[in-house]
């Protein structure tokens, strides 16, 4: 039998197998992504199968086709536990924690795709996430290390045939006391963002989206000492900043004309800053990368 012929066979009974469990309701769509993330595989096993197949041990091409099966079974192992239980039930759950005394900072890195995320004030001392419509639950690792809380936030994967429809990604709420400074590194793709930072002492953010399709961030009057980075790929930013408050868009000359031809802002050197004369002590400097899809900048009471 020809290797070829047998390993599209093979995909082809793949490709069945996961939509049969998919449409059975034992397998979840995202099981596909996961598939489709293996894409190398392919080269890999094709390339064995090229070499091999006319060689003078041409029953090494199979070599080809124990690769394919090792890449569906890994796609599929996250979800054991839906196949044998066919009455899984996507989860809604809330994670509270408490921080302890010697904490002075807390650190929080999010990673998100396809999903809502919101951040807000908890009020007390510790956080607590609200999680709706996940296949499995996120992911989070808790470290205390120098009086640093290091909080890891990250996405479990999440079905890319939803693309179509935006409205319907799982959301995270996460409410974080905003006794602490806060240094806040978010990295999404294909997500909402939604920042209420007006209540926190906020010492650092950090935020590279891809492709989101809205980011807002809410300042308070309490700004970072050091430039608001943001590296938005073909995103849409809407920032929400104090009245009286003025605004530097570091290197803002670089920004597309698009993005910044309807701001209000002066050129100062490199800079775009929203007053010709403006207070060094109410000023917020954003680091903004070009490819930011569109800017929105509010001033409210």
């Amino acid at each position: 039998m020809n290797a070829g012929r047998f390993n599209w066979g093979l995909i082809f009974i793949i490709l069945g197998l996961l939509a049969l469990g998919w449409t059975t309701d034992r397998l979840p769509s995202q099981v596909f992504e996961r598939l489709f993330d293996l894409w190398p595989i392919l080269l890999i096993a094709f390339g064995i199968q090229m070499i091999f197949s006319r060689s003078k041990a041409p029953f090494l091409a199979y070599i080809s086709s124990l690769i394919i099966i090792a890449g569906a079974v890994y796609a599929v192992v996250p979800y054991s536990d839906m196949i044998k239980n066919p009455d899984h039930e996507v989860s809604h759950g809330k994670i509270e924690e408490s921080f302890s005394g010697s904490v002075d900072t807390v650190e929080l890195r999010a990673h998100l795709k396809k999903r809502e995320f919101t951040l807000d004030d908890f009020g007390d001392d510790g956080f607590e996430l609200q999680f709706s419509r996940e296949s499995a639950g996120p992911k989070i690792d808790l470290a205390e290390k120098k009086d640093v809380l290091r909080i890891g936030l990250d996405h479990r994967e999440h079905s890319w045939m939803r693309f179509w429809d935006n409205d319907d990604f799982p959301y995270w709420k996460m409410e974080i006391g905003h006794s602490y400074p806060l240094n806040l590194f978010i990295n999404a793709e294909r997500s909402y963002c939604y920042l209420r930072l007006a209540d926190f002492n906020l010492h650092s953010l950090d935020l590279n989206c891809k492709r989101c399709y809205e980011v807002v961030v809410q300042f308070g009057r309490r700004f970072p000492d050091e430039p608001v980075n943001f590296d938005l790929l073909k995103s849409d930013l809407r920032l929400e900043i104090p009245g009286g408050y003025y605004v530097m868009l570091k290197d803002g000359v670089g920004l597309p004309f698009y993005v910044v031809d309807h701001l209000d802002f002066v050129e100062v050197g490199n800079d775009l800053v929203s007053d010709s004369l403006y207070h060094p002590d109410s000023l917020l400097i954003l680091d903004i990368e070009p490819q930011v899809k569109s800017l929105q900048i509010n001033w409210y009471e």
